[in-house]
């Protein structure tokens, strides 16, 4: 699902914010507006934060989709009550790849690879076993990556702005 977006840094800090608040176990996620409008208002001067867009921003008669609103259609459609947030690569974090020799079938290899540029994402499994990861692009181009599943990998692009839901069944 892609966004007709506007990138900017109250973007970027809302959506950081809610894979954040997941990946740090938090089992709930609070957005102080679902709909703003061009200048975030509303907002309180008494400790609320001006920046911050809603899901949607509204302006006269157009409606702007903001990356939270794809955020939240596609954990809610896909992350079901009851769902458990489970590892996934992070900006900065080491993780252990092991990979059998080529030279020496049976042997298995560890490496450790630090995941330098690592898009946003959140990874969860639900009640019914599947597996589901959502990953979005808040960078002004275009990015590729790469996700391995059961020693298989595919490589995906996601334009600027949009929001990528992949479920893998029990």
């Amino acid at each position: 699902m892609d966004s007709d977006y506007r990138m900017d840094d109250s973007n970027r800090l809302l959506y950081q914010m809610c894979f954040g608040v997941t990946r740090t176990w938090s089992r709930n996620v609070i957005l102080w507006n679902l709909a703003a409008d061009p200048l975030n208002d509303p907002h309180t001067d008494n400790g609320g934060c001006s920046m911050f867009q809603g899901a949607i921003t509204i302006d006269g008669d157009k409606v702007i989709r903001n990356i939270a609103f794809y955020t939240i259609a596609h954990a809610s459609k896909f992350v079901r009550p009851g769902s458990a947030r489970i590892a996934s690569p992070f900006t900065g974090d080491n993780s252990i790849s092991l990979t059998e020799d080529e030279e020496h079938p049976g042997i298995m290899r560890a490496t450790v690879v630090e995941n330098a540029q690592v898009l946003p994402n959140v990874a969860f499994k639900t009640p019914a076993g599947r597996i589901v990861l959502i990953v979005a692009n808040d960078t002004w181009s275009v990015n590729s990556f790469k996700i391995q599943y059961n020693r298989e990998f595919v490589r995906i692009e996601l334009k600027p702005g949009a929001v990528g839901t992949y479920v893998w069944p029990n």
